[in-house]
């Protein structure tokens, strides 16, 4: 009840049948609950749609209708999954004989908040980083790995690598004692 509110709430409750039949429900399921099918009769022929696709009551939670019309579907479903959650929370309460709190519910929509709050954020910007020094003494990584631009022969293609492999052992040798890959 405190994650969505009583009148939602009340609204999931009744077209479930109570509180056990709504905790078996899993979340996916939720966020279609009241979802009106329109069917081409119900239409009378036309192809509007009213409403958004795959959202029930959960659309109207003022969670949802606090997002921008862009982020409302993965509300939805954000939402939906913290109401399983929730209800599965307050059902085994109930069962057990323990007092039901809104402790969870209050939690769960602070978290959803700060969520969506993240949501809205513009993106960072990608730190350029520099490339790390070649491992090979005076060579540069495009010498070493770029083996067609300087024409160079095949031998001398298979000795760049063999001195990489043999550089990467030292490396690999230095860093763990038991490293053998046992060229020499």
């Amino acid at each position: 009840c405190a994650l969505v509110g009583p009148a939602m709430a009340a609204q999931l409750l009744a077209s479930t049948g109570g509180l056990a039949e709504l905790a078996r429900v899993p979340s996916c399921n939720l966020q279609l609950l009241g979802k009106n099918r329109s069917t081409s009769s119900s239409r009378g022929g036309m192809a509007t749609q009213s409403r958004t696709q795959h959202a029930g009551f959960l659309i109207d939670c003022d969670l949802v209708q606090a997002c921008p019309n862009y982020l409302k579907m993965r509300a939805v479903k954000a939402v939906a999954g913290k109401l399983a959650l929730a209800v599965r929370c307050d059902h085994i309460n109930v069962e057990s004989g323990r007092q039901r709190t809104a402790d969870v519910g209050r939690k769960f929509k602070e978290e959803l908040r700060t969520k969506f709050g993240k949501w809205e954020e513009p993106d960072k910007a990608q730190v350029v980083k520099a490339l790390p020094k070649s491992l090979l003494a005076g060579r540069n990584l495009n010498e070493t790995f770029w083996l067609g631009r300087d024409n160079l022969t095949q031998s001398r293609c298979f000795c760049n690598i063999l001195t990489l492999v043999h550089s990467l052992t030292i490396v690999l040798s230095l860093c763990i004692p038991s490293f053998t890959l046992g060229l020499t």
